[in-house]
């Protein structure tokens, strides 16, 4: 191995390997010279500032930076050792003083210039690595930044503070990273193999991000908001983050942080304690699209709300979908419309529609009704009021002198239909109890008093001798209406 020689100022001998040091009135300079003779500047100390752009360390230049091509070759390589036992040592120690009172400052940057296809770039890397009994008792940080705003009254003028930033940036109207794979500001990652079921991500106590030190508070005075619009599962905190610009205090929005405990869809969704607003008619509690931007898609089959319920209750009356709406106004009210707006040929249309299938075994011991509508009179007099009161109304409506629905080929109020296959000789239509229409509950009486007449019709001789009647009216919407009595000839009597 040849001799290793250190060089000051004027040496007439030197050899590739040495190593020197050149001093003038401005600066000293580290040299090196290299295996192929070549005197290299490793480092300039700058004594008054008018050095070489570089006031301490330099190893190459802009223009003519220092090149190692050799594959694995780090060009500053520290191993280093620490067994102390107290204190908080470290590998390399920068401090920098920002004392100027404008421009900016940057205690250490890792510039990368990508100049050809590359697999990886990093711009700065900490890799922290734990070898066999090597653990902490405290923590440990990879990557660790601290705003320190030490413990005086700042003057703040303006700027913004942070303890992390990761910005990509874009320098003309000709950068185009459209063809990359992913792009992120943050990315966040978990590789290697671990032992079974002990991936860092199984962990119980392992978190993609970690919020350490922050205290809830109700409302929007803190990061953490302890307030819960009631739109997600019990327990859910707020945490505020902000989008604007530089030079902007931006706007603050809430993300939601749901309780691992009540992730699962173990909880239910409460919005009870919601704030509707006045100003929202449009949907007060939930709005899906407005009338004049729909929610649109037009996938064949698409089912824009979906829910599926299954309940093997043996008591009570389950529903899956309840809706109550207490009317202690004095206006009009519905409390579950649908409405459609057709604008186009369409095949069939309907505004509600309710299907119930039975399955074997399926059956019911009551009854089984796909629609139904009740009015509850409740147990009090109803005082007079003039309104008209229908368990069902079924209505077709005209809008102008212009409206002419006369070329469709049938038009009705009702429609009562069977349809699909049976077994042979069994279907509905066919069953002995089977009826178009069913009166259900009503007594009847002598005359004209009932609604079901038991005063038969006399016809003549031959004829059906028990024909009764069943009340209906005919009139508008401001009266009583005119009564009339449909026959009712006994299936027996029937020929």
């Amino acid at each position: 191995m040849p001799t290793r020689r250190i060089w000051f100022d004027v040496d007439p001998v030197r050899q590739p390997g040495d190593i020197g040091i050149d001093s003038s009135s401005t600066d000293y300079q580290l040299k090196f010279m290299d295996p192929g003779g070549t005197v290299r500047v490793v480092s300039t100390a700058t004594l008054d500032g008018a050095g070489d752009g570089t006031s301490v360390f330099a190893l190459g230049e802009s223009g003519t930076p220092y090149v190692e091509d050799t594959a694995g070759t780090n060009v500053f390589d520290y191993w280093i050792d620490c067994g102390n036992t107290s204190g908080w040592n470290a590998g390399l120690y920068l401090t920098g003083y920002a004392t100027g009172a404008a421009g900016n400052f940057t205690s250490i940057e890792g510039d990368v210039y990508v100049t050809a296809a590359v697999a990886n770039t990093t711009g700065i890397e900490s890799f922290m690595n734990f070898a066999s009994g090597g653990k902490v008792t405290g923590h440990a940080a990879a990557c660790q930044a601290t705003v320190d705003y030490a413990n005086a009254a700042l003057a703040f003028g303006g700027g913004a503070y942070m303890a992390g930033r990761f910005n990509i940036k874009g320098e003309g109207s000709s950068c185009d990273p459209s063809g990359a794979i992913r792009q992120s500001c943050i990315e966040l990652q978990t590789q290697g193999t671990f032992a079974s079921g002990k991936k860092f991500e199984e962990t119980a106590a392992a978190y993609a991000v970690y919020l350490n030190g922050f205290t809830s508070a109700s409302g929007t005075g803190s990061i953490i908001s302890s307030t819960n619009p009631n739109v997600f599962p019990t327990g859910t905190l707020g945490v505020r983050w902000g989008v604007g610009a530089d030079g902007a205090a931006g706007t603050a929005y809430y993300v939601p942080l749901i309780p691992a405990t009540t992730w699962l869809n173990t909880n239910r969704l409460d919005m009870s304690s919601i704030d509707v607003s006045a100003s929202n008619t449009d949907g007060g509690v939930i709005r899906m699209g407005t009338s004049g931007s729909p929610i649109t898609e037009d996938t064949a089959g698409m089912n824009f709300v979906m829910g599926y319920f299954d309940s093997g209750a043996t008591s009570g009356w389950p529903a899956a979908l309840y809706l109550h709406l207490a009317a202690t106004g004095t206006t009009a009210f519905t409390a579950l419309q649908g409405d459609m707006t057709v604008s186009a040929t369409a095949t069939t249309v309907t505004g509600i529609e309710s299907f119930m299938a039975f399955t074997s075994p399926g059956k019911v011991s009551g009854a089984a009704r796909a629609c139904q509508g009740t009015i509850d009179f409740g147990n009090y007099e109803i005082t007079t009021g003039g309104g008209v009161y229908s368990a069902g109304c079924f209505n077709i409506k005209g809008e102008g002198s212009a409206c002419d629905p006369s070329l469709a080929q049938r038009i009705q109020c009702i429609e009562l239909k069977t349809e699909g296959t049976f077994e042979t000789n069994k279907d509905f239509e066919k069953k002995a109890a089977a009826y178009a229409i069913y009166f259900n509950g009503f007594s009847g009486a002598a005359g004209t008093g009932s609604i079901l007449t038991t005063t038969t019709l006399t016809i003549g001789a031959g004829d059906p001798a028990n024909v009764v009647g069943i009340r209906v009216g005919v009139g508008g919407d401001a009266d009583a209406g005119t009564a009339y009595y449909i026959p009712l000839v006994p299936a027996a009597e029937w020929n």
